[in-house]
């Protein structure tokens, strides 16, 4: 065999078994979150947060449909192949969500630890390639910026804190992927 066609079965493998890891991931992460997202939206959010409530539902709405979706293909042979698009698909609904409520709750200290949480997650033991994981993690502060600024926050302390938590969350997660 030549070099570049043993490089290229070697990729082909690679992106084979990163896809079927993806599938197994996602067949054991998807559910519990989809329940802890679903119970927070209909008794942690009124109970705790009853001035957020509205917004942190239909955050966490689409979120828990994203979750479900990508969790029934799993189990769909034939979209295997798309397991590193569809774990994107979920990891965006997730990164969006969690920003979201950071500028929905005005960087409340609760806010900023479930990001911070999940930009661990998704930026560390999660598998997908780093360069996704990268991209899906920025596109929670690109989303989050407009919306903050938009509900009228400010760039006070809390703000500040708020990224630079999440940020230094995010880049020691991705130091482990590395």
């Amino acid at each position: 065999m030549n070099g570049p066609t043993l490089d290229k079965e070697l990729e082909d493998r690679f992106r084979r078994e990163l896809a079927e890891n993806l599938q197994r991931v996602n067949r054991y992460i998807l559910p519990p979150w989809f329940f802890i997202i679903t119970y927070l939206a209909f008794f942690g959010d009124h109970v705790n947060y009853p001035e957020y409530a509205d917004d942190m539902f239909i955050g966490r709405l689409v979120s828990g449909v994203i979750c479900i979706i990508v969790f029934i293909t799993t189990f769909i042979p034939s979209l295997t192949r798309y397991a590193v698009l569809l774990s994107c698909f979920a990891s965006l609904g997730v990164v969006f969500m969690l920003s979201h409520f950071g500028a929905v709750m005005d960087n409340h200290f609760s806010a900023q630890a479930a990001w911070i949480a999940g930009n661990v997650v998704i930026g560390g033991p999660y598998p997908l390639p780093f360069f996704y994981s990268v991209v899906i993690l920025a596109s929670g502060y690109v989303y989050y910026l407009p919306v903050d600024f938009g509900m009228g926050g400010e760039g006070d302390l809390d703000f500040q804190l708020t990224l630079l938590n999440s940020s230094i969350a995010g880049l020691t997660a991705f130091s482990i992927k590395y």
